[in-house]
């Protein structure tokens, strides 16, 4: 499956319970630290609660409501649910946030049990950066999954964030391999975030190096049994968030900015048939 999927996260095919690191949350499915009144959310910004003084009773309390509340009001909208987002440093340590320093790695196997109590049909995620190759951030996000296990709660799948650059993708064995770790512990995998910049202005020979590269990661997935999809995070480069976080790269989708097919497009299909 290869979806398309702008920054939000509500009610479309995935949504997302709590978000790292610090700010505030762009849509009702996130927790805000401006909450005036309880169920009351004043959202404005990207991620949910992260700082604050609590002890272990109350922030738990805290986040079993909030998950609880979530996930009830969008039962039967969402197919998947991002449950813990981007909890770990590129070095596999857990992030500094309020969650990890009052309750410790238990707040996240504690998240999942809420979430899967509240709608026990939707796909429960894991989702990170840098994880789609082994390393020490890989094998962090591998102990998360048997972590949550270990405390007999659900997680259905980890969603790879990968935001890459082209000429330095992997071959798609490397990436297999990776994915095949994953599920060898009973997950699923996907590609939750795909693009892949590169340094403007785009040539040919960068274009059909940008092919080549969606290639490999997609028929990674496409290789991989318990791969579920790849969603690249945008739709055309006249939209991309790209040019604006990574001065002088861009063109990093499979449409052009006039919407026009580029070689990406189709080395996706052909990938999947592979």
């Amino acid at each position: 499956m290869w979806s398309i999927m702008d920054n939000c996260s509500v009610a479309t095919q995935r949504c997302g319970i709590t978000n790292f690191p610090a700010g505030v949350s762009n849509s009702p499915s996130q927790a805000s630290p401006q909450s005036p009144a309880q169920s009351r959310y004043d959202t404005d910004g990207h991620c949910a609660v992260t700082s604050g003084s609590f002890d272990n009773q109350t922030l738990i309390s805290i986040m079993q409501n909030h998950i609880t509340n979530v996930v009830s009001h969008y039962k039967g909208k969402c197919s998947h649910w991002d449950v813990v987002n981007e909890a770990l440093n590129d070095d596999g340590t857990f992030r500094s946030d309020v969650f990890h320093a009052t309750i410790g790695d238990a707040y996240i196997p504690i998240a999942f049990r809420a979430a899967a109590a509240a709608d026990p049909t939707v796909k429960l995620f894991y989702n990170d950066y840098n994880l789609e190759l082994a390393g020490a951030k890989s094998t962090a996000a591998q102990n998360i999954v048997k972590l949550i296990k270990s405390y007999g709660a659900r997680i259905d799948a980890v969603g790879f964030q990968g935001h890459l650059v082209v000429g330095q993708v992997a071959s798609y064995t490397e990436y297999q391999s990776n994915f095949e770790a994953f599920t060898d512990l009973g997950v699923e995998v996907a590609f939750t975030e795909l693009d892949i910049r590169m340094e403007l202005p785009s040539t040919t020979q960068k274009l059909q190096q940008q092919a080549t590269d969606y290639g490999n990661v997609i028929r990674a997935c496409a290789l991989t049994e318990k791969c579920i999809g790849v969603t690249t995070w945008g739709l055309t480069d006249a939209h991309s968030w790209i040019p604006s976080t990574f001065s002088g790269y861009g063109d990093a989708l499979p449409w052009d900015s006039n919407y026009q097919k580029k070689p990406a497009y189709n080395a996706i299909l052909e990938a999947w048939g592979s």
